[in-house]
């Protein structure tokens, strides 16, 4: 099986964040608080804003990734499957795609590919359009009169557009969708099933794995589920604002002047769950102007009295 696009992303990410210079502190390393002043803080700063960027970059995978999710799974999210409601993902439901080989009283017969979320392309290249590139080379001869001047390739090269949907040949029960045959389909979410026997139209009875649909509904909150994804919602918030706090925190009991700068930043404006308290911003901030950090100075300098 293919590996994840998902996957494929972050190991490139990661291999660019192990190698990038300063991301971990050392004896050396200007993110260990042992020079605040000159070139030393200059390394300093330029160190930190590379661990930034790297969060930024973290950021934006984490956005593409659950940009491509919301792809799949924004389709028919609820679904009714005998007396339940069901929620279109997580265990038992896999993505398919594939193009219609014929329509059946009770759903379709797809030939294509499912299997696990985002392991499912229609290429070999993980492309959703595979192009098919054709070069098409002619000679033109340049003459003037009976002299010949030379020759020249010219490339007319043409583009064509091709979906590559699978090869498996599978059932997806109560399709909802128009089954005329040839009728192409991509990034559909359906609840994994056991097996389906037919007879096709060359009147051979087919066994096949098969995949429930179920009827696309709304679905109906309660007060009680509301509360609870807003609570998910707000640890998760906290989560991360715990994490960037540590942060901080550790670089400052490095006496690093970063650290001091940022916790009294933090606790100024009340920042990732802090209550403001200036007094704490004002030890903060003067610790970090004592190291060299002129950025701390100045703001110290603007802090109500």
């Amino acid at each position: 099986m293919k590996q994840l696009f998902a996957t494929k992303l972050a190991v490139a990410f990661f291999s660019g964040y192990i190698g990038c210079a300063g991301a971990v502190p050392t004896a050396s390393n200007p993110l260990n608080g042992n020079n605040y002043s000159g070139a030393g803080l200059q390394e300093q700063r330029e160190a930190y804003a590379r661990q930034e960027a790297q969060q930024e970059a973290q950021a934006r995978y984490d956005a593409a990734a659950a940009a491509e999710l919301n792809r799949i799974y924004s389709k028919d999210q609820w679904r009714k499957i005998g007396e339940t409601t069901n929620y279109a993902r997580g265990a038992g439901w896999v993505e398919f795609q594939g193009k219609v080989e014929e329509a059946t009283p009770d759903g379709a017969v797809f030939r294509g590919k499912w299997g696990p979320v985002m392991t499912i392309f229609t290429d070999e290249s993980e492309n959703p359009h595979l192009i098919v590139k054709t070069d098409l080379n002619a000679t033109s001869q340049r003459t003037r009169g009976t002299a010949n001047y030379g020759s020249s390739s010219v490339q007319d090269t043409s583009f064509q557009h091709k979906i590559l949907y699978g090869d498996d040949l599978f059932f997806v029960e109560n399709f909802p969708y128009p089954a005329s045959s040839g009728e192409g389909y991509e990034k559909m979410m359906a609840l994994d099933s056991d097996y389906y026997s037919y007879t096709n139209s060359m009147r051979q009875v087919i066994t096949i794995h098969k995949l429930i649909y179920g009827t696309p509904c709304a679905k109906t909150w309660s007060a009680e589920e509301i509360a609870a994804a807003k609570q998910k919602v707000d640890s998760k918030k906290k989560a991360m604002q715990d994490k960037i706090l540590k942060s901080y925190q550790d670089a400052a009991d490095r006496k690093d002047a970063y650290g001091w700068l940022r916790l009294g930043e933090c606790y100024r404006d009340g920042e990732y769950g802090l209550e403001k308290d200036l007094a704490k911003a004002r030890s903060y901030l003067k610790q970090a102007a004592d190291a060299g950090s002129t950025t701390a100075a100045d703001e110290l300098a603007r802090l109500p009295q």
